[in-house]
């Protein structure tokens, strides 16, 4: 049984029957550095993993922090989407704005007063994260980016309850 490490995507198996693997994909036995692999060299030529020299090191560092800043950025989206969708479905939000557009053309101000509640709740939440990903892109550590959460509790606590229902019956 041996290690086997693929040459190009880095992927590392343990006990593995090395006739299996093809060397031209796969190389066997090596010395696995303690390095992150974003400081391997590309692909792995021979039977030895190469480093990439500092430069190279430092560009793939800079990628890696790129890369976990969009992730956590999307990562913080889907927190504020998802309580927007929990408590305003899809088909629910298409309701009102049906309801919205309607009241607008037909000049009812109390109707849009009322459904305005609910776009103001969306954007206070989007607000919010907007500040949230602008910390991510101030962060400069992988520690800092993973210590960034959002705190969503007392926009959730301001949500209107704007109803369907009720926006149906306000008629002025």
């Amino acid at each position: 049984m041996g290690t086997a490490v693929n040459r190009t995507t880095f992927e590392i198996r343990l006990s593995v029957n090395p006739p299996d693997y093809d060397l031209a994909d796969w190389v066997i036995d090596p010395v696995i550095p303690e390095e992150p692999t974003r400081y391997w060299v590309s692909p792995i030529v021979g039977d030895t993993i190469e480093l990439k020299d500092a430069a190279g090191q430092t560009a793939a560092d800079a990628e890696y922090i790129a890369e976990l800043k969009e992730e956590k950025k999307l990562e913080l989206e889907r927190n504020v989407v998802d309580v927007v969708d929990q408590h305003y479905p899809a088909h629910r939000q298409r309701l009102i704005q049906l309801e919205f557009h309607e009241a607008r053309a037909l000049g009812l101000t109390n109707k849009l007063a009322y459904l305005s509640q609910m776009i103001n709740w969306v954007r206070i939440g989007a607000a919010n994260l907007f500040v949230v990903q602008d910390t991510v892109d101030a962060a400069s550590t992988e520690e800092e980016i993973n210590a960034i959460t959002i705190d969503l509790s007392s926009w959730i606590a301001s949500d209107p309850l704007v109803s369907i229902r009720t926006a149906g019956g306000i008629i002025d």
